[in-house]
């Protein structure tokens, strides 16, 4: 069977991850500071697709929340 060729075994990986607590902090400066997402991301050093997916799933996640209080008081 011949080697795997998609990529070479010596490299590691260059993608970053980053704590729920960081993300958290970023997505704050947004939503809670009004400030833009291209800012944030430049001033902390993270691409701005990357922050606007962080905010974009906060924002979903407090909408859930929402609802199923609204559903809970019903």
């Amino acid at each position: 069977m011949p080697p795997d060729c998609s990529g070479d075994a010596s490299v590691g990986s260059t993608r970053r991850r980053f704590t729920e607590e960081y993300k958290a902090q970023a997505v704050a400066f947004v939503i809670d500071d009004h400030r833009p997402i291209a800012e944030v991301a430049r001033n902390i050093g993270v691409h701005a697709i990357t922050l606007g997916s962080w905010v974009k799933k906060a924002r979903g996640s407090d909408r859930a929340i929402a609802k199923s209080l609204l559903l809970f008081r019903g």
